[in-house]
């Protein structure tokens, strides 16, 4: 694993919060490269699935009990998307909500969850690479079982894709489209209406994802997707998020006064 890297989380002021308005955060890459070992100790440790993410959470020195295990010192962990997602949603609000809080706004809470359980249940899973190589070594298996000659098969290249692949891009072909169908009555400028939700959050990935094994997001059938996509990645936090480890970029000078997102109370997780 890469070197850890250390941030802030910044929380809105709260005087009736126990917790600090600062909390330390520590980012670590894991390489999930098909030709390093895995999983790496540290990982089976946290998580018993060996998977990512996770989320360790360290209480501060406090005796509130309102952070961390039962005594409020021992660290808790979380270990699905989801989770980690409405934990820090929760944790450290912003001044628009991910996930919209209003007692009036239950059915859009709603719409937002449905949107976020496609991408983390229906698409992101079995397009997993643990999946997509367990794809691949079952049918290299069967082949040579069935036709003992195949057993020096051709390489896998962009013109022989690996069943693996083909599984991937129709998963995601199928999810996007109906992501896509399924946001046409409730989308704005994002996924549900015109703030940024934890849809968007979970959206943006599944895109990239996407477009990497060359799904090509010009068809008709991924219109909203493609415009919501676009109009994410015109936000400094999703094109900063999505980089890739060893890739630099800093927040541009400005920014905070033109994005209400962030805002000087609650940038957090800035380098």
């Amino acid at each position: 694993m890469a070197r850890p890297i250390s941030k802030q989380l910044l929380r809105r002021p709260n005087p009736h919060s126990p917790l600090p308005q600062t909390h330390p955060l520590t980012t670590t890459f894991v390489s999930l490269d098909p030709s390093t070992t895995w999983p790496p100790p540290t990982i089976t440790s946290l998580n018993p699935s060996a998977k990512v993410p996770i989320l360790s959470i360290t209480p501060p020195n406090s005796t509130t009990g309102n952070e961390g295990g039962e005594d409020g010192k021992n660290p808790i962990i979380l270990t699905q998307s989801p989770a980690i997602l409405e934990y820090l949603e929760e944790t450290f609000p912003s001044r628009t909500p991910l996930l919209p809080r209003a007692p009036h706004e239950w059915q859009k809470r709603a719409k937002v969850r449905e949107l976020v359980s496609l991408i983390c249940t229906d698409i992101q899973p079995p397009t997993n690479q643990s999946c997509l190589l367990l794809i691949n070594h079952l049918s290299t298996s069967l082949a040579t079982s069935v036709l003992p000659e195949s057993s020096s098969l051709a390489p896998f290249t962009p013109q022989n894709p690996s069943p693996g692949k083909l599984f991937a891009v129709q998963i995601l072909t199928s999810g996007l489209a109906a992501y896509d169908a399924l946001i046409a009555e409730c989308a704005g400028k994002f996924s549900v209406g015109d703030e940024v939700t934890l849809a968007d959050v979970c959206l943006v990935p599944a895109v990239l994802m996407a477009e990497g094994y060359g799904v090509d997001f010009n068809e008709e059938r991924f219109a909203r997707v493609r415009r919501v996509f676009e109009e994410c990645m015109g936000m400094w936090e999703f094109r900063e998020g999505s980089r890739r480890e060893g890739e630099e970029k800093r927040h541009p000078c400005g920014l905070e006064q033109e994005n209400p997102r962030v805002g000087s109370e609650e940038r957090g997780a800035e380098e």
